[in-house]
């Protein structure tokens, strides 16, 4: 699991910025199935410094498998990664 934002999210929302680039470059060389996926509910246990999570409190969602043509840029591949997590 790879996450592509490079920062925390200081209020648990989705970073507005744009995923790093490593995350095309590393589908781009590896050219292999990516599946995004959205954690929600994490931040809500950090704030509270609950290490555990109970039942419901944290969902993980799973999008489907995107494999991308090789002729993207990585930086390509970040942002359509970015618009499918956006969506989940």
């Amino acid at each position: 699991m790879v996450f592509p934002e490079g920062v925390r999210a200081s209020k648990g929302q989705m970073h507005m910025s744009p995923f790093k680039a490593g995350i095309g470059v590393l589908a781009k060389e590896l050219n292999v199935p990516v599946v995004p996926v959205k954690l929600k509910g994490l931040y809500e246990l950090k704030k509270r410094r609950q290490y555990f999570a109970t039942r419901g409190t944290v969902s993980v969602t799973f999008g489907e498998p995107v494999t991308f043509d090789i002729r993207m840029q990585p930086t390509e591949i970040a942002e359509e990664l970015f618009r499918r997590v956006e969506e989940l």
